[in-house]
């Protein structure tokens, strides 16, 4: 991808304990790289790609997530279902999810879920960033980067799924 920042992809689960398990990620290196845990359960609400992967649940999924909904990580997280649930409506109809130091202090990052054929994404692209180099206004930049990024893959899913399945 072409921000020069560490991008991610990786695959997460959101679990039923509502966290979000990030797994089988890499990392693409910059002059200020920045990784976070790869293998580590965060609660989704509090992370980018888990945001992403939130936006593209059934209502009911989301409802049910919201109501067990694990407590913030950092001073910045959002901690009312309200605000989260508001937060959803806005990574869903703008296609891309941030993070303001919601998961990490001195982490920001904003994550475009991958397009799957069930239609309910369980991977995304992950730009982080230190927070200084990744305020709101660089946001959209960054999302339409990783939204090419996601899409290519998506459709790549897409021709996976039809070859194996003889069409």
């Amino acid at each position: 991808m072409e921000s020069g920042s560490s991008v991610r992809f990786g695959h997460q689960d959101v679990t039923a304990a509502g966290g979000v398990h990030a797994g089988n990620a890499g990392a693409a290196s910059s002059h200020q790289q920045v990784i976070p845990g790869t293998g580590m359960t965060m609660p989704a609400h509090c992370t980018a790609a888990g945001k992403a992967i939130l936006a593209s649940l059934p209502p009911a999924a989301l409802e049910e997530y919201l109501r067990a909904m694990p407590a913030g990580l950092t001073p910045n997280s959002l901690d009312d279902p309200e605000a989260v649930r508001a937060e959803i409506a806005r990574t869903a109809e703008r296609g891309w999810a941030t993070n303001y130091e919601e998961s990490e202090d001195g982490l920001s990052a904003v994550a475009v879920a991958v397009p799957e054929p069930s239609g309910v994404a369980r991977s995304s692209i992950t730009v982080s960033l230190p927070a200084e180099r990744l305020r709101p206004d660089r946001a959209p930049e960054v999302a339409a980067a990783a939204t090419r990024s996601a899409q290519a893959i998506g459709a790549r899913l897409l021709r996976a799924v039809a070859a194996a399945a003889g069409h």
